[in-house]
């Protein structure tokens, strides 16, 4: 029972990942023919349990009798293992084996994935080597994790911390302890055994279902506010515009007042500009020569631009012109990008200083075009910082391994 061969990447490199063991109770005491149907059954049954766990996350090597499978993603991928094939055998109505059928332990720690005499994979460490102690203290049918799975399991839910029983201190047969917890009997936690099973089939099932939908809701405000994005930005660019398309549309109504004729003035109901000229030229005379001289000027110029043809329509057309010309090139706001995890064995992620979750379950995030600054901390370990820049639309990934 093995996965594909490993690549060049992952052999002797030290991983930190949960490991589960499995053991065939009473395997070795049975024929060779129940040997042969109860290894097939058991076969047939891990492969359902863990057809969840995508094979590049997850190590899988035969015992004879049993079975051991490394997890290098989410810790809780070995629990739901576990407990998947634990309700197919009780479930199952098994006619070969000793009840409970198989026991199973799990622990988390280090090991490396190596190639063996044969050439297949498999793995060592003392992650390995304590699941299979831990497991040795399990009975038919039960699963036990060790204090460092618990540890690291509990921080995850408050739920988990109600699944387990602490089973006290171990010795195996070198002499070496082992604090060990037992998880709870089903019946006494249907509700959150159930709540489990939700939750595994959940965050396997978010990538498939609800990421290819997830670009149309991002394109429809984009769509939506575009236009009206270009016009806030036509209008705040050209200012200077605006402002000399109002004053030549004032100037071609004084000109026009001033040089109609009264009669014209008052059809048109604009009385204003007729009555403030004659007021100027008989106030003339009580204003002084220099006064009198500019006004004199300033109606000569007023005069002037009211014979030119251009007067009344040269001028605003450029604004108008300007502003569509503005429409037409103001960009579209831009898209939000999108930020990649690729951690192991786990992390929490803070952006800029918040956080955002844990990876894994959380495989990626949806961030503004720009730097960030990311940060991924794991209990005790130095925490790992980046700068990262996400383009409009584009992608980026975050990758390490603690």
């Amino acid at each position: 029972m093995n996965d594909a061969t490993p690549s060049l990447k992952q052999l002797n490199r030290t991983f930190i990942g949960s490991v589960l063991f499995i053991d065939i109770v009473g395997y070795s005491t049975r024929t060779v023919p129940d040997q042969l149907e109860m290894k097939e059954l058991f076969n047939t049954m891990l492969a359902e349990a863990v057809q969840n766990v995508a094979p590049g996350d997850r190590i899988m090597v035969d015992t004879g009798d049993g079975a051991g499978i490394a997890f290098l993603g989410d810790p809780e991928d070995a629990l739901f293992a576990a407990l998947s094939l634990r309700d197919s055998i009780e479930a199952g109505d098994i006619a070969v084996g000793e009840p409970g059928f198989v026991r199973m332990g799990i622990n988390l720690g280090p090991l490396k994935i190596v190639r063996d005499i044969n050439g297949h994979t498999n793995m060592i460490g003392d992650g390995v080597n304590d699941a299979q102690r831990v497991m040795s203290f399990s009975e038919p049918g039960q699963v036990m994790v060790s204090h460092s799975y618990y540890d690291i399991i509990s921080r995850f839910s408050r739920d988990y911390t109600q699944l387990f029983v602490y089973e006290g201190t171990r010795q195996d047969k070198h002499v070496r302890e082992h604090e060990v917890y037992r998880f709870g009997p089903a019946k006494d936690n249907d509700d959150l055994t159930a709540k489990l099973r939700s939750r595994s089939r959940a965050r396997h099932a978010a990538p498939e279902e609800v990421s290819p939908p997830a670009p149309a809701p991002a394109a429809e405000p984009v769509r939506a506010a575009a236009p009206v994005s270009a016009s806030a930005k036509s209008i705040g660019l050209r200012p200077g515009l605006i402002a000399t398309a109002v004053g030549a549309v004032s100037l071609v109504g004084a000109v026009w007042s001033w040089t109609s004729k009264p009669e014209q003035q008052h059809a048109a109901a604009v009385p204003a500009p007729a009555a403030t000229a004659p007021a100027a030229e008989h106030d003339v005379p009580a204003r002084t020569k220099v006064e009198a001289s500019k006004a004199a000027d300033i109606r000569a110029d007023v005069k002037l631009a009211a014979k030119s043809p251009d007067t009344k329509t040269s001028q605003p057309a450029p604004a108008a012109e300007d502003g569509d010309k503005t429409s037409r090139q103001a960009e579209p706001p831009a898209k939000p990008g999108t930020l990649k995890l690729a951690i192991q064995p786990w992390g929490e992620i803070y952006v800029d200083g918040g956080k955002r979750g844990v990876s894994p379950p959380m495989k990626s995030l949806t961030l503004a075009p720009g730097k960030h600054r990311i940060e991924v901390r794991n209990g005790d370990f130095a925490p790992y910082k980046e700068t990262i820049e996400v383009k409009s639309g584009g992608e980026a990934t975050v990758q390490y391994a603690f």
